[in-house]
């Protein structure tokens, strides 16, 4: 891992820590907050990659081993010595903590992992602490840290950076990067909503990335609509052709063959103008304009941000009903009022793990198809690739893969060729995220016999409540489903969210065991 400095802005770097953890906000009990000294240079030099790095290991650290209370990011001005000054990062949370021994095999063993009872399903294989002690040797820093058990921790770490011109950041600056943090915190704080039930509205969803298809159902089941999926322009262009009329299309922005923008242009020539909004990965701040203009109603951001979501759905479908429909659809919902429920969705553990495995699965040959493709020419395949990569990180929280990736897309989506640098980042952070997701070992029956039928009625009993109410608790269900061999069927179609199908699967599923 070589270090190569450049120039860079602090104010960007403190920006792309607070973005890049809003997931987390959604799917937990935690405030966050930011500390920027106004004193610190506006400008430093020094290798802002491995920096991003350890900002982000620390703060998905911190909230991943912090089930309530609060996450503090504080960038800081240490000392001043002749050109250079010392770039302070701390990060606090109210988390579960280590003591003393702990702290100590997590500085010499590569593997540690501890709570393993309390956070069986966290994502990692304890890797975090020797990769920030090497980075922060490597540029020539210190790190600290404070914890105990029940306590939570502190990371205190500090960088020598090469000071660039004389201008700070300023009051003006400093305010504008914690009303970032403010922002953040408010849209999290209004996710908490129960989702409406919208049975009368139909959706088609079309990305190329199964994971992203998986999410949009997963989501789009908590308001118990009608949900049509496609993996590409020419299919959903092929359904709108055969008379399918959809109350909102979510389209991707960037996919293979017709992109969402030349897939929506056919559509709108061929006379159909229902509402279409875009997905992206891409939603920055004064975008909105540059989708409209393209003749997108409305965009969501990739990964789907659940407020945001409901938002969308509210406007273009509730909001169009007449009240008695409204009305209606209210006094038959079969739908838990558990706000809770959709915003823990991507935190379920057997959603997190299977977007995981299908993450390493899906991703082991990216970066050999980005390289050669680069030597090809052929750099519109290769910033497909870099921005699947990056909206597919952003799922399974892997936040250093999403800012290497973003990196690398910046530069394609320029029309450069990345520098050599950037592509031996994102082959290391890939690789070490792919080793990282454990593969598990094939359910087997317990004593090697078959699943007891006993057992396997009370699963369903409990089950079908759950799928009868469209809940995805259910998919809490799916590890010890998948140790009964009938029960295969059942299981592929609760994974893909197909609720009504898998309620009559279980129907059958359990007429076949009482027999």
């Amino acid at each position: 891992m070589p270090i190569v400095d450049e120039e860079y802005e602090v104010a960007s770097l403190a920006n792309d820590a607070a973005q890049l953890h809003t997931v987390y906000l959604e799917h937990k009990n935690i405030s966050f907050h930011m500390h920027i000294d106004e004193r610190l240079p506006a400008r430093l030099i020094g290798d802002v990659l491995r920096i991003r790095q350890i900002i982000n290991n620390v703060i998905s650290n911190a909230f991943k081993y912090t089930d309530s209370g609060s996450v503090t990011l504080s960038l800081g001005r240490g000392e001043v010595q002749g050109d250079y000054t010392t770039l302070a990062i701390a990060v606090q949370d109210t988390g579960l903590g280590m003591n003393e021994e702990q702290l100590e095999i997590a500085r010499t063993n590569e593997f540690s992992r501890f709570h393993e009872k309390e956070g069986r399903f966290i994502s990692g294989t304890g890797l975090g602490i020797p990769i920030l002690y090497s980075l922060v040797q490597m540029m020539n820093g210190q790190i600290t840290f404070e914890s105990g058990i029940g306590k939570g921790t502190t990371v205190l770490v500090s960088i020598p950076q090469k000071t660039c011109g004389a201008a700070v950041l300023g009051k003006e600056i400093a305010a504008s990067i914690q009303n970032l943090e403010r922002y953040t915190q408010q849209a999290a704080e209004k996710s908490q909503f129960v989702p409406e039930p919208m049975p009368y509205g139909k959706v088609l969803v079309v990305d190329d990335v199964d994971a992203n298809l998986f999410v949009a159902r997963g989501l789009l089941a908590f308001y118990d609509l009608a949900v049509d999926t496609c993996s590409n322009g020419q299919d959903a262009i092929d359904k709108i052709g055969q008379g399918m009329v959809y109350d909102i299309v979510l389209m991707d922005y960037l996919m293979p063959g017709l992109n969402g923008i030349e897939t929506l242009r056919i559509m709108r020539d061929s006379g159909y103008n229902h509402p279409v909004v875009a997905l992206t990965a891409n939603a920055l701040v004064g975008q909105a304009e540059e989708f409209i203009e393209s003749g997108f109603d409305d965009f969501l951001s990739k990964p789907i941000q659940t407020v945001r979501l409901n938002e969308v759905l509210t406007k273009f479908i509730r909001d169009k009903q007449a009240p008695e429909v409204i009305a209606e659809a209210k006094a038959k919902t079969r739908m838990p009022a558990d706000a809770s429920g959709i915003d823990g969705f991507l935190s379920k553990a057997d959603v997190a793990e299977k977007l995981r495995l299908d993450f390493a699965r899906s991703n082991k040959k990216t970066l050999l198809n980005i390289r050669q493709a680069l030597e090809t020419g052929d750099v519109k395949t290769a910033h497909r690739l870099a921005h699947t990569i990056k909206s597919s990180a952003g799922l399974i929280g892997e936040a250093a893969l999403v800012q290497i990736a973003k990196d690398v897309e910046g530069s394609l989506r320029d029309g450069k060729t990345p520098a050599i640098i950037q592509l031996e980042n994102f082959e290391n952070e890939l690789t070490r995220v792919i080793k990282n997701i454990a593969v598990p070992e094939p359910v087997l029956h317990p004593g090697g016999t078959a699943f007891e039928k006993s057992k396997a009625l009370v699963l369903l009993d409990e089950l079908k409540p759950l799928l009868d109410s469209h809940n995805a608790a259910c998919l809490d269900f799916l590890k010890e489903l998948r140790a009964i061999p009938e029960a295969a069927i059942l299981v592929r179609q609760m994974e893909v969210i197909e609720f009504e199908a898998a309620s009559t699967s279980m129907s059958v599923l359990r007429d076949i065991l009482e027999e």
